[in-house]
C-alpha cells in the first residue's frame, strides 16, 4: 500500500506539465514498478506456503494437496496443519 502511495506521489509530481503520451508512459513504468514490487514482497511468502503444504503433505503421507474450494466431496482439511507449520518455520528463522 505504501508503494502504491508513493507511486501516485510519484506521478502527481512528475506528471504535471507532461504531456498525455508522458503521461501515459509515466504510468506504465510506476505500474510496472509496483508490479515489480508486489512480487517481491509475495513470491517469498508463496515459497513459505508451499513449503509448508509440502511438509504436511509428506507428513501425513499425502500425495495430493488441493484448495478447499476444488473439493466437491471427502477429503481431509489440513489448513491447521499448514498453519502449524508455518508457525513452526517462523519459530526457526
Amino acid at each position: 500500500q505504501k508503494a502504491a502511495q508513493d507511486a501516485e506521489s510519484q506521478y502527481k509530481e512528475k506528471s504535471k506539465d507532461m504531456s498525455d503520451a508522458d503521461k501515459q508512459k509515466l504510468h506504465e513504468e510506476l505500474q510496472k514498478g509496483l508490479e515489480d514490487k508486489q512480487k517481491e514482497l509475495v513470491e517469498p511468502l508463496k515459497k513459505k506456503v508451499d513449503d509448508a503444504i509440502v511438509a504436511v503433505g509428506k507428513t501425513k503421507g499425502l500425495t495430493v494437496i488441493v484448495n478447499e474450494g476444488a473439493v466437491v466431496y471427502g477429503g481431509v482439511d489440513v489448513t491447521a496443519d499448514v498453519q502449524a507449520e508455518l508457525q513452526k518455520q517462523a519459530k526457526k528463522n
